[in-house]
């Protein structure tokens, strides 16, 4: 999840349009020589999850005789591909919030309620997110109705709802761009 966001932060703030292009070919070529043409920012965000990612293809060949380790070079070359895409979108875009047509809930919320004030407004948002807690925390600890897989993914997305709700003025995400910059310098 994290190695997920710190890629991206690397796409979306940190790269240049040529290094985020060498980045995907390096990634594309899962060659460990070819670390050494990537910025010294972006090595280890390369060596992290190529070393990662070998290592599991081996234990998954020594408990079950196969090495899947193509199939997941090319899910992180999709990933990859898509990270590029997107920082090709946002290049030439300009911010869909200008004009009010972002989907943010607490805005139609702030529609549907004129006479709210931001505080009243922002402690209306965590209140939700607090019940939503209450019951993930429920269904966690009741009967599993789910997979366990399924459980670990719903709460991990579910603790990105803090994270994606700190968006600043600037459509940043100061926090994690502070942790992104604390663990690159």
């Amino acid at each position: 999840f994290f190695e997920f966001f710190f890629h991206q932060h690397i796409f979306d703030l940190a790269g240049s349009p040529e290094e985020l292009s060498l980045f995907t070919d390096v990634v594309k070529r899962w060659d460990i020589t070819d670390a050494h043409s990537l910025p010294c920012y972006m090595q280890s965000c390369y060596l992290a999850p190529f070393s990662v990612t070998n290592e599991m293809a081996k234990m998954v060949e020594k408990e079950h005789s196969q090495n899947p380790i193509h199939h997941f070079r090319k899910a992180w070359e999709k990933l990859f591909d898509a990270f590029m895409l997107e920082a090709k979108w946002f290049a030439g875009h300009e911010d869909e919030g200008q004009y009010g047509l972002d989907g943010s809930y607490k805005d139609y919320y702030m529609s549907e309620n004129p006479s709210s004030y931001p505080d009243s407004i922002n402690q209306h948002i965590r209140s939700l997110i607090s019940k939503a807690w209450e019951e993930l925390n429920k269904e966690c600890f009741s009967i599993k109705s789910f997979p366990p897989i399924f459980q670990e993914v719903s709460l991990n997305f579910a603790r990105m709802v803090r994270v994606m709700y700190s968006y600043d003025e600037k459509q940043k995400l100061s926090i994690l761009e502070e942790y992104a910059n604390f663990l690159l310098l």
